[in-house]
């Protein structure tokens, strides 16, 4: 489900922004910062730090095998691995719903991998925060690893339907039959406006956990992001207090039945976060129990299975003493992040932490 990192502070404009999106008394959509951008696609991805994007070139050429192709050029190459996909492509009420997450951290998790007849790599996977999954019902989160196709407008089109692909095989083969391998033809099939024919020569492999990678990058609109330093330079303080939310989101009739029932739920999901957020900002002194309620990182450690553990290591820490070495609670901290490495909740804190 859409998600929102509750780590980071959240202005007064954010609550706005959200009653926005609930209520049907704005019936327009724009901002000047929006209107300034080129007319061109846009699209949802996590675009890795330098130091994720070092790890999973290793990663993929010392564990999974993975060689980049040596007759690619380097600008080509260096295009790669760069960004995992959220959604392909963003209407006015995709970018308006997503918004709130640009320039949030967020972990991806290499969790499988399609490869074609031509050598080309696809990988998917799942992105986390630190308040769940974020993903878009319509699309399955992917990046692309390897291909010859140039990243230039003649190799365009091919790489767009790479990075559809783990989509497309989802949408036609159940998950069921696929198992830990499966190759064959993926039939033909349309991901969001594109439709595409069967592709024949396909091989989906579902990475056992010891081959799986948890990387590290920022949430962000193809717009706005730096893909070779993996900074979104979003300014989401520009957005006024009033702005206002696209028909299709406040309007009854066609268009609203246009977007989708999760739609709605998430933006009732995003309300209840800022408010609770405003809520923490604005409330005075509290006693130091209802504080630590407030706390998202401790409400986000106790909320998974290693609470025991994150209880230790925060006990040991809060009990040093001012001239007393860190040191001491090596022991806590060890055992508190081998469990973390055990479970999927925690990638957002143990990304680029696994060889």
């Amino acid at each position: 489900m859409f998600s929102l990192g509750s780590v980071f502070k959240r202005s007064k404009w954010a609550v706005m922004a959200c009653a926005a999106a609930v209520s049907s008394t704005y019936l327009h959509t724009s901002t000047a910062q929006a209107e300034a951008q080129p007319k061109e696609k846009e699209t949802l991805g996590v675009f890795l730090v330098p130091e994720s994007r070092a790890i999973l070139a290793n990663h993929l050429e010392k564990t999974l095998g993975i060689k980049s192709s040596g007759d690619v050029k380097a600008d080509d190459q260096q295009a790669l691995g760069r960004e995992v996909i959220l959604k392909a492509e963003l209407s006015d009420v995709d970018s308006y719903i997503y918004r709130p997450l640009f320039g949030e951290r967020a972990a991806f998790r290499l969790k499988g991998l399609i490869t074609t007849e031509e050598g080309d790599v696809v990988g998917f996977g799942r992105v986390t925060n630190m308040t769940g999954e974020v993903m878009d019902e319509e699309y399955e989160a992917s990046i692309l690893l390897k291909t010859k196709a140039p990243a230039s407008e003649t190799g365009r089109e091919k790489r767009e339907k790479l990075i559809d692909l783990p989509t497309i095989v989802y949408q036609t083969t159940p998950k069921a039959t696929i198992g830990d391998k499966w190759t064959g033809s993926v039939p033909a099939g349309q991901v969001l406006s594109k439709q595409y024919s069967a592709l024949p020569g396909v091989t989906v492999r579902n990475l056992p956990r010891e081959e799986q990678i948890v990387l590290d990058g920022r949430v962000c609109s193809s717009l706005f992001a730096d893909p070779v330093t993996g900074i979104c330079s979003f300014d989401r303080s520009s957005i006024s207090d009033e702005e206002i939310a696209p028909d299709a989101l406040t309007g009854g009739g066609e268009e609203e039945r246009k977007v989708s029932t999760a739609t709605h739920a998430n933006l009732a999901d995003l309300q209840q976060r800022r408010s609770m957020q405003q809520s923490q900002e604005e409330a005075p002194a509290v006693a130091a129990a209802e504080l630590e309620e407030k706390c998202p990182v401790c409400r986000y450690m106790k909320g998974g299975p290693c609470k025991e553990q994150f209880v230790e290591w925060d006990t040991c820490i809060n009990g040093l003493k001012e001239d007393e070495d860190i040191k001491v609670c090596y022991e806590a901290t060890a055992q508190m992040m081998a469990c973390m490495q055990q479970y999927e909740y925690y990638d957002p804190m143990t990304s680029n932490s696994r060889k």
